[in-house]
């Protein structure tokens, strides 16, 4: 049997028990509000952000969506990498096509379509050279497959990506810490 099974039966039987309730670091909620002021004229919807960290693990919930007025996290999921940037963590990124590596910094979400996952959700990056590529790359939110990792797609379980692109489609700010 493969090291990737092996993790997959240890996502499946840990992740949802053992491993949320992740918060977000002050570091990257301010290094998250600084890029958003920097790319704010990208912005539609102003009031919330939504903030990854690939410094935690694969196995944490490490996707939130942050209320500017209320000051609180809304929404938390667990979120998957590409496969090629790391196993339980993301460490390696990249902007370039086939790659099939996860992009990292400041992004601004799109339409919600029907991909061959399922409902997902385009984004657009912010950042020249950085991940301005993946809109190209086809790089999308969408609903996770029988395993976490993507070809560098952001991937939800499947019992909240629905609930997740309807927060946040059309114009959100979203940062992608490492």
């Amino acid at each position: 049997m493969n090291k990737k099974f092996f993790i997959l039966i240890f996502f499946n039987l840990f992740s949802c028990t053992s491993c949320s309730g992740s918060q977000i670091s002050d570091t990257t909620l301010s290094r998250a509000l600084q890029q958003k002021e920097k790319f704010d004229k990208s912005v539609k919807i102003k009031d919330m952000i939504i903030i990854i960290d690939y410094k935690k693990s694969l196995l944490n919930e490490r996707l939130w969506v942050y209320d500017l007025k209320e000051k609180k996290v809304i929404f938390s999921s667990h979120v998957g990498h590409a496969g090629k940037s790391g196993i339980f963590f993301a460490t390696n990124f990249s902007n370039t096509n086939n790659s099939e590596k996860s992009s990292v910094g400041s992004f601004i979400t799109l339409n919600s379509y029907k991909s061959k996952f399922g409902e997902s959700l385009r984004i657009q990056g912010l950042e020249q050279g950085q991940n301005d590529n993946v809109l190209k790359r086809a790089v999308i939110i969408h609903p996770m497959t029988w395993q976490p990792w993507s070809l560098g797609c952001f991937t939800i379980p499947k019992n909240k990506i629905s609930q997740l692109i309807k927060l946040i489609k059309n114009g959100v700010f979203m940062y992608v810490d490492s």
